[in-house]
């Protein structure tokens, strides 16, 4: 979803592309894709009485982690909230930044005041006005010390939130920061009148809002059963409702459906109505078999499948175990026998689909020899079962992926069979992605996990990866989206570099740096970007392939069902 960047899990990719979330952000001419389409052409439907009524059905791997935008961090939470709350920036299709909650807004010469004026029929889904207090009190309880969301990174150097009056809001920012539009201004807003006696460090148990929320979008929350569904209903007294954008169905339930072959099967049996980005090997298919039926949306996804490598916990925390793991994976063998050819292998941080990706940079590539090379030349002898050893300590690897994808499963496959011959002890364990971020991933205690990550337009979404500060750490637990725990205080002062510099061939050649001194450190393995296909029954008309991010639920008010009427 290119309104908000989440953590993802590939698996999370079933109902909407993307994540963005929390997005990051540029101009909107600054994406390309290649994705075409089949069935409905690109972008928004024009029909001139899209139906209203009926119950539009989407998929979820997982629950959602929490239904707070401030504190969610997964795209199961982001897919939930996406209908529910509004920013004050949204972006199109295009990924141009248009004014949702704002009706306009302006930036001072020197760069460092931001003015947002907001709509003054906005409202929230309890009748209270949304106004000026709102939106400086979603941005304070990001900016409180107490914070332990991961949206913090994405407010760059704001140095203050001032009510200008009802309806006006002041940005006032240490510094220029290139891409403030699209990252602080696509942030969810948060209703004051029902937080402001929370305190900022309770709010994470506070269940009266984060398991049922309260936004000012097209859809409000009804009902949450934990590994059921999820279910919103339309709020018929939208305040920005158009015979154009809607909303139009009069309700959205999200079922909560783990495996992906069951994920298919409801699909072909129409028990569903969509399902993003589909098993590679399960596409062309579905392409034939179903074409009376579905829709089929092809995109290239700006962000990518990686493995997250723990930098403070031995072994992974030496450069040279964490090169020469990265070496010994073959990675063709994922993409031909996991992904079906339908990706391809990117050399660092940003995939080949960003404006500042540089073709000149090389990764690592399939080299077990000169995995075991870097091992040796680290002091690491093989033992007399085979297995590298230093210290008297075996290379040990505890591995943790999401269980029930078919693609999660074979990538760990894959990784366990290749270490395995280089001589690397590999324990792996799959189970259910919350579990395995609070129990593993967030407090540290693994070595390598695989994940999905989807990237904002603008190559400062790095900043959320890798920057010291995007750890976040909180008595011992990682609450921002650097959970490799990474920190290079060269790539730390490139990051802040590249948000101040508005010219974008002087941003291009910043980030070129930061992503050889990345590549260099390996803390994350780069495993693919996907080209991805979304599936979408016939019957779901409206239907926007967002650029970058596929058949986003940013869009989904504008969805309606052909037979809802008859």
């Amino acid at each position: 979803m290119a309104k908000k960047r989440r953590l993802l899990s590939l698996a999370v990719l079933l109902t909407a592309a993307a994540l963005v979330l929390a997005a990051c952000g540029g101009g909107g001419n600054q994406q390309q894709s290649e994705g075409g389409q089949q069935g409905e052409q690109s972008g928004q439907q024009k029909v001139e009485k899209p139906a209203t009524g009926g119950e539009l059905v989407l998929v979820l791997a997982q629950d959602p982690d929490i239904l707070n935008p401030l504190l969610a961090s997964t795209a199961y939470g982001g897919a939930v909230l996406e209908p529910i709350f509004e920013s004050l920036v949204t972006l199109d299709e295009n990924l141009i930044p248009q004014g949702e909650l704002a009706e306009r807004w302006e930036v001072s010469e020197d760069g460092l005041e931001w003015t947002f004026y907001l709509n003054k029929n906005a409202k929230w889904q309890d009748g209270e006005p949304v106004t000026a207090d709102d939106v400086v009190f979603t941005f304070k309880t990001i900016m409180d010390p107490d914070y332990t969301g991961p949206r913090k990174s994405e407010l760059g150097p704001t140095k203050d939130v001032v009510k200008v009056d009802d309806y006006t809001v002041k940005f006032i920012l240490e510094e220029p920061f290139a891409p403030f539009l699209v990252e602080a201004g696509i942030l969810d807003i948060v209703p004051e009148h029902l937080l402001k006696d929370v305190p900022v460090a309770e709010l994470e148990q506070y269940d009266q809002f984060n398991q049922h929320p309260i936004g000012s979008g097209p859809y409000k929350f009804v009902e949450w059963k934990a590994g059921e569904y999820v279910l919103l209903e339309r709020w018929e007294d939208y305040w920005n409702k158009s015979d154009e954008k809607g909303p139009f169905v009069d309700g959205i339930r999200y079922r909560i459906i783990k495996e992906d072959n069951t994920q298919i099967a409801a699909l072909e049996a129409q028990e569903v109505d969509a399902l993003g980005s589909v098993t590679p090997t399960e596409v062309d298919r579905l392409k034939t078999e179903k074409a009376d039926i579905l829709n089929a949306y092809d995109w290239d996804r700006n962000g990518f499948g990686y493995m997250i490598l723990n930098t403070q916990r031995w072994p992974t925390s030496e450069k040279e175990v964490r090169q020469a793991l990265a070496y010994a994976l073959n990675y063709q063998a994922i993409i031909d026998g996991v992904l079906d050819g339908k990706a391809t292998v990117p050399p660092g941080p940003l995939p080949p689909v960003s404006w500042a990706y540089d073709p000149s940079i090389e990764g690592r590539t399939y080299d077990p020899a000169k995995a075991a090379q870097i091992l040796e030349a680290a002091g690491w002898k093989k033992n007399a079962n085979g297995i590298w050893e230093k210290d008297g300590k075996t290379l040990t690897i505890e591995y943790y992926g999401t269980a029930g994808s078919s693609v999660v499963e074979g990538i760990a496959q894959q990784a366990m069979s290749d270490w395995k011959a280089l001589g690397v002890d590999v324990k792996v364990e799959l189970m259910d992605f919350n579990t395995m971020l609070e129990k593993y991933v967030d407090p540290g205690n693994y070595h390598v996990t695989f994940m999905g990550f989807s990237l904002g337009p603008d190559p400062n979404s790095l900043y959320a990866l890798y920057h010291t500060e995007s750890i976040g750490l909180k008595d011992g637990i990682a609450t921002g989206f650097n959970t490799a725990r990474y920190s290079n205080p060269q790539v730390d002062q490139l990051l802040e570099e590249g948000r101040r510099v508005a010219d974008m061939e002087k941003r291009k050649q910043i980030y070129s740096q930061v992503q050889k001194l990345i590549i260099e450190d390996q803390p994350h393995i780069w495993i693919y970007a996907n080209k991805y296909t979304d599936f979408v029954n016939k019957r779901v008309k409206g239907v926007v392939n967002q650029k970058g991010y596929g058949t986003s639920l940013s869009f989904v008010s504008r969805w309606y069902i052909e037979t809802a009427a008859e």
